[in-house]
């Protein structure tokens, strides 16, 4: 079981408790508590696509780390490595989350795109704002570890 799937299954029981509040608010016929419950679902989906969001960059960091560490290899070709040198001044956190994508992924293919949407909801939602795409959490936790499975690691 991947860490996307740990937090998907925690989603799925947090969210379980703002369900119930959805529907025992229908059931009394409480339209604030229902919106209430319906907001604070909303919020929850929010905030566990941000925390799934950050655990995607650790492993964008950790295989940009692996490819950067082949690349400054004294077994690598200077002219290759000096291109990594001249990169890699400090550290591979210094480097934005895109550039390290663009190494792991093609920028022209759906994987790209994929994680681009993603860092923009993801900024959206870190800068004080609703992502209004529509997402399922399980959705985004399956495709972010098929994501991390098929980055390019030489």
């Amino acid at each position: 079981m991947s860490v996307f799937d740990d937090i998907a299954n925690n989603h799925l029981a947090t969210n379980s408790v703002f369900e119930a509040a959805e529907e025992q608010a229908y059931e009394d016929s409480d339209e604030a508590a229902f919106d209430r419950a319906g907001q604070a679902r909303k919020d929850n989906d929010q905030l566990y696509f941000l925390y799934l969001f950050t655990r995607f960059e650790l492993e964008v960091t950790a295989a940009f780390e692996v490819i950067a560490a082949a690349g400054l290899s004294p077994a690598t070709q200077w002219q290759e490595r000096r291109v990594w040198q001249a990169w890699l001044r400090g550290s591979a956190r210094d480097i934005g989350f895109l550039s390290k994508v663009e190494i792991l992924t093609d920028k022209g293919r759906p994987d790209y795109a994929a994680i681009k949407r993603y860092y923009d909801g993801r900024n959206t939602i870190a800068h004080g704002r609703v992502w209004d795409e529509q997402f399922s959490v399980r959705a985004v936790a399956q495709d972010m570890a098929g994501l991390v499975s098929r980055f390019a690691r030489r």
